[in-house]
Parts: structure tokens; sequence; C-alpha cells
């Protein structure tokens, strides 16, 4: 079937809203596709003409959740490396972050419960990733490229995640703080990696 055709997109939207809803109330190990397929009002070869399983449907969510925080992460990481931003400006680029997790809270809260950060993770690594290499932010070849998007990536999932589980009652101020620190002190490590090899 044509993954443009409105009755495979009608069908995808229903198998992750039934996914979203049956996931608000069990662990990803409870669920069974059986239940998927009955709650979403699908026949068993609609579910499989779009995942091979649970897992890769949790996958899939996960790629949304991390697509929604692409153009916020793309912004942040302009702000924070570019020598003539003001804080200002970085703060507007972790408020606009945090409003896109609010905005998304339902999304956000299932892709980080039980035991799923881990797949927002890999996604949220793999954007970070793509956003340096496009920018040329870090050498990859250097040691310390990989560690930190690897801490970069266990800080934004590890804060929203603590965040999103305690229902976003935090003021944003004080987790746009709390990022903004990490920014800087990220900034400083790839100025000292970058000074180490001139």
């Amino acid at each position: 079937m044509n993954k443009q055709d409105s009755r495979f997109i009608a069908a995808e939207k229903r198998i992750k809203n039934a996914f979203y809803d049956i996931l608000s109330r069990k662990s990803i190990e409870e669920i069974r596709t059986q239940e998927i397929i009955a709650s979403a009002g699908i026949n068993k070869s609609t579910f499989y003409s779009h995942y091979r399983d649970k897992y890769d449907l949790l996958d899939s969510i996960g790629s949304d959740a991390a697509e929604i925080l692409y153009p916020e992460l793309e912004t942040v990481f302009d702000v924070l490396f570019d020598s003539g931003s003001s804080a200002d400006e970085l703060n507007s680029a972790y408020r606009s972050f945090s409003s896109a997790i609010l905005q998304n809270e339902k999304l956000f809260r299932i892709v980080l419960s039980n035991l799923s950060g881990s797949v927002l993770a890999s996604n949220i690594s793999d954007l970070i990733e793509k956003i340096w290499a496009d920018r040329k932010i870090a050498d990859p070849e250097v040691i310390y490229y990989s560690y930190l998007i690897n801490a970069i990536t266990y800080i934004i999932v590890g804060t929203t995640e603590k965040w999103v589980k305690r229902g976003c009652v935090d003021p944003p101020e004080d987790i746009i703080r709390l990022t903004y620190d990490v920014g800087v002190g990220v900034q400083h490590a790839l100025i000292r990696i970058r000074s180490s090899k001139d």
C-alpha cells in the first residue's frame, strides 16, 4: 500500500492513538499486539503493513517525539555555538524547547514511561549528531565527541523525563536555567577540545 495514501495515513493514526491510550494504562511488556489491533479497529494485516511488532511501533512514537524537538534542538545549538549570541537568546531557545514539550505533553509522557525513555534517547542522540555534523560543531574524530553527545543526550532526556513524570508542575524557568547551565558547560567543553587540537 502507498504510504501517502489517505487510508494508510488514517490507519497509522488510529494505531498510534490506540497505542497511546493503552500505554497510558499499561507497560509495553503487558501489551499484546492483538489488543492494539482491536483498540484501533483494524485488521491484523493492516497493523503488520505498518509495523513489525509493538516495539517497532514504540520506536516510531519515539521518532515522532524526537522530530518535534529537532527544530528546537537546531535553534539551541545554533545559538549556543554562535559567539555573538546573548544569554537572552539562549534562554529564548530553551523556552521554545520546553514549550514544544508542554504542547505535546501526552506524547512525551507516554514515550518516557515504562522503560521507553531509551527510545527517545537513541533518537535524540542521532539528531544531535546530525546537527553537529551539518554545522561542523565538532570533529567526530576527537575522542570526546561521542562522549559529549552521549552526555548531552542523557541530560536532555533525563531532565525532560523527570519534568514530564512530575506532570510539568515545576516552572519551565527552572528547567530552562538548568539546561542553560548545562549548555554553557557543553560550550566550554567543546572550546577546550578544539583548543587542545590546535
